[in-house]
């Protein structure tokens, strides 16, 4: 969650960052268990765990190749624009 705070083009949208990316996960976050739960009775507990370690190894590789720490990227800064 802290990467939200650095995307933000300027320290006073820090606040709407972090509201809208908390917002934008709280479905994922609410449904994710549910799902787990009903996978695990319907499957058994292999399948949940090898679905959570497919689904984190998509994510790490989305991750490396297509987000781009803000910290790197050419620009002003947050500081600069203060």
């Amino acid at each position: 969650m802290p990467v939200l705070l650095e995307f933000a083009p300027s320290a006073d949208e820090r606040p709407i960052y972090v509201g809208l990316g908390t917002t934008t996960l709280a479905p994922f976050a609410f449904a994710a268990p549910l799902a787990a739960g009903l996978l695990a009775d319907a499957l058994g507990f292999r399948a949940v765990f090898g679905v959570a370690t497919v689904g984190s190894l998509v994510g790490l590789a989305m991750l490396a190749t297509l987000v781009r720490d803000p910290r790197h990227v050419a620009g002003p800064t947050v500081e600069s624009r203060a």
